[in-house]
């Protein structure tokens, strides 16, 4: 009965190796990954923020008046690329916040749980500070409060 038990605890402890290895091999491409994004995201954000200030200029030469600028479409759309200008530098926070991870040695890593978060979470949200489980709850807590 004690060799099962140690032939088992061999096993699992060989499949746990063999996929440590494989995490290990698989976990640098996301470093890639988040490099581009990161270029991705800095060059969209020059982008938007040249062109931001390129309409608030327009906007400001057609009239000052606040009221006239909520009503202008040059100012509505002046305030959907200010929003996404703001998503996209909160995007580019958690990019930043991965790459350090990396630079840690935790990438991948459960801020929550400690657990490896798996792969094809990393793969859809290469920059995930939470496994799926962690995140849920997170959610879950969250949507708790607001309704209290």
């Amino acid at each position: 009965m004690k060799e099962e038990i140690r032939s088992r605890k061999k096993t699992k402890a060989f499949q746990t190796s063999k996929k440590g290895e494989k995490r290990k091999k698989e976990l640098p491409i996301f470093k890639k990954i988040l490099l581009d994004q990161k270029k991705e995201k800095e060059s969209i954000l020059a982008a938007a923020e040249l062109c931001e200030i390129e309409q608030l200029q327009q906007s400001t030469e057609i009239n000052n008046s606040i009221e006239h600028l909520r009503e202008n479409p040059v100012a509505s759309k002046f305030g959907n690329n200010a929003e996404m200008i703001i998503k996209k530098r909160e995007c580019l926070k958690r990019i930043n916040h991965a790459l350090w991870k990396f630079e840690k040695g935790i990438y991948g890593i459960c801020e929550e749980c400690k657990e490896e978060i798996p792969i094809a979470r990393l793969k859809s949200v290469s920059w995930a500070r939470f496994c799926v489980d962690c995140k849920t709850e997170r959610e879950a807590d969250k949507k708790r409060k607001e309704k209290t």
